[in-house]
């Protein structure tokens, strides 16, 4: 069983080196991006079965606490939260959004370092002058595993889309490589114009520029995704984490030093606050109670370091992306000027064809040269023995058409 597990493990996340079907840009997306996200998800998934939040029990009369698993899953259940506020205080915190005290939970509007507690039942205070601070609340380690997983269909679905839209020239690159079709026969399938009709072909060009902008779109989608997911603090994590490293050692490597939080604790905290209601009822008494503990939740320190991995990818995939496309652009600007002085090319045709079949002629060229020549031949005389100069394909005998 190990030996399966592993040898499956292998092969997904073995990338074969080999032509394919889409451009190299595309594969970044479609094939690195989607493996790590589904690493990332197994990875998660298994710390998501195996974790879980722990907390500090409060101390109470015996007879009357909390059973410990009970406020531990609890809290895990429900989700914590902190003081994003005391970043900017970082001496006045015993964790990152913690204050030393739990019952200071309103600061001093004349003096936001100074703590005070504010009474949570109609709004008034203990104190006077003293306002609420804001609440952060966490809870996406529940959801975090299928994330990942929705994300990697998403990078994915665009390939489907190419699959959809080239199939004749997938078709084309598998007839030339088993060699199941003759010169003749290939230029009147694929050149012909009572087959594929200009408008045929033009959509099909504009579709293939609609699929480059899908994988930019997945791109920004999943950017926008994390970034919603997280409390709007991922587009600029990974420059945070730059920015940060640059930092004093000390005060990056021990808390008590920091004047400011880490990205990752800004991110997802790994300490929190969590408030549970202690409510029970016998026969003879009613029992309620309101407790607020301090829980931890290791996985927020994977958490964090994958989502770096996570943002740098997304910023190359993203770039790759927004590359393939301008190299789909200026290789048809390639083309259509390699057009214009066909006539001095000694290659007639191209003034009367698509750019679609001009990327039929570049896909028979990387393959096989000799068949190349021979298309092109066919092609330059089919121009010349037509007195309307476009270009008409005899099939000779009867040829079955290949579904395209």
């Amino acid at each position: 069983m190990t030996f399966y597990v592993g040898d499956s493990l292998k092969a997904l996340l073995s990338i074969k080196l080999k032509t394919r079907d889409d451009h190299l840009s595309d594969q970044v997306s479609r094939i690195l991006v989607v493996k790590v996200l589904v690493v990332v998800s197994m990875g998660l998934s298994l710390i998501w079965f195996h974790s879980e939040t722990r907390c500090i029990p409060p101390v109470k009369s015996k007879g009357k606490e909390l059973p410990a698993q009970f406020i531990h899953r609890g809290c895990w259940a429900k989700g914590f939260y902190i003081y994003p506020q005391l970043g900017e205080h970082m001496r006045k915190s015993a964790y990152y959004g913690i204050p030393f005290e739990l019952k200071w939970n309103g600061y001093r509007p004349d003096d936001p370092s100074q703590l005070c507690r504010v009474n949570e039942y109609g709004g008034s205070t203990d104190e006077e002058n003293c306002f609420a601070m804001e609440r952060e609340y966490f809870n996406q380690y529940q959801w975090m595993p299928m994330s990942m997983l929705l994300l990697s269909f998403v990078f994915y679905f665009p390939y489907i889309v190419f699959r959809m839209v080239n199939t004749d020239l997938i078709n084309l690159r598998s007839n030339l490589k088993n060699l199941q079709m003759e010169t003749n026969q290939l230029a009147y399938l694929y050149f012909s114009q009572e087959i594929n009709s200009i408008r045929r072909n033009r959509l099909r060009v504009i579709a293939n520029y609609g699929v480059k902008c899908l994988y930019i779109f997945s791109n920004i989608l999943a950017m926008s995704f994390l970034h919603r997911l997280l409390n709007d603090r991922f587009y600029t994590y990974g420059l945070d984490w730059l920015s940060w490293s640059k930092g004093n050692s000390t005060e990056r490597l021990y808390f008590e030093k920091r004047e400011t939080p880490t990205p990752g604790n800004q991110l997802l905290p790994i300490f929190g606050m969590c408030d549970l209601h202690d409510v029970r009822l016998d026969l003879t008494t009613s029992y309620t109670d309101k407790m607020t503990v301090v829980c931890e939740m290791a996985s927020h320190a994977v958490y964090q370091h994958t989502l770096v991995i996570i943002w740098f990818l997304l910023v190359f995939s993203n770039a790759m992306s927004i590359v393939g496309l301008i190299y789909y652009l200026c290789n048809h600007l390639r083309m259509l000027q390699r057009s214009k002085t066909a006539k001095t090319d000694c290659l007639l045709f191209r003034r009367y064809i698509t750019l679609r079949e001009m990327e039929y002629l570049e896909c028979i060229k990387n393959i096989d040269l000799a068949v190349y020549a021979k298309v092109n031949k066919i092609l330059d005389d089919n121009l010349l023995n037509n007195s309307d100069e476009t270009p008409k394909i005899q099939g000779g005998q009867p040829i079955q058409v290949l579904t395209m």
